[in-house]
């Protein structure tokens, strides 16, 4: 039976996932206009802003997005799903 590593901390996990035309096209086009050097990349990076609104969220506190030319302008960045919050 094979061994399973979903759960082992020294080895990488593996995802892989078919993209829409509309979202292959729109990853090139990030691509094309960032210095993100791949798709992976890509994908990482957006974790990492998925893990900074998870972690907002579940202690209550929110993701804004501020335009420098117009820092009294505040637009909240939610996501279409819920958080639990941490019970501290």
């Amino acid at each position: 039976m094979p061994e399973n590593t979903a759960n082992r901390s020294d080895t990488n996990s593996r995802v892989a996932f078919d993209l829409a035309p509309a979202m292959a096209d729109e990853v090139d086009r990030i691509l094309a206009i960032t210095d993100l050097g791949s798709k992976p990349e890509v994908f990482r990076r957006a974790f990492t802003l998925l893990r900074i609104h998870v972690e907002a969220a579940e202690r209550g506190r929110e993701v804004y997005m501020v335009d420098p030319d117009r820092p009294t302008e505040k637009f909240i960045i939610t996501l279409p799903f819920n958080v639990r919050r941490r019970t501290e």
